[in-house]
């Protein structure tokens, strides 16, 4: 969150606030339950979600959206092939 503080839009949005400090607390509260809900909503429909939360290194959330794209990649071509041999 310190850096997303540190963003231009950021400072404008919260210098025209009594309390910035405050303001941006509850900004962040609130993005975080709703990442929260978008998070639960995609499990809910069987998803692939990944949760930013710092956990995770770039690296490992980097190796997480790789292993995903390649099941997509590998499930869309075989796909793609089915249809062809239905073609034929």
């Amino acid at each position: 969150m310190f850096h997303y503080s540190k963003r231009q839009f950021a400072s404008d949005i919260l210098s025209q606030c009594e309390n910035p400090d405050s303001a941006f607390e509850n900004w962040m509260e609130r993005d975080a339950q709703f990442a929260n809900i978008i998070f639960d909503s995609a499990n809910k429909l069987e998803m692939k979600a990944l949760r930013v939360d710092g956990n995770l290194t770039i690296e490992e959330m980097v190796a997480k959206v790789k292993y995903i794209l390649d099941l997509l990649r590998m499930l869309i071509t075989s796909l793609i092939i089915r249809k062809t041999k239905q073609k034929q």
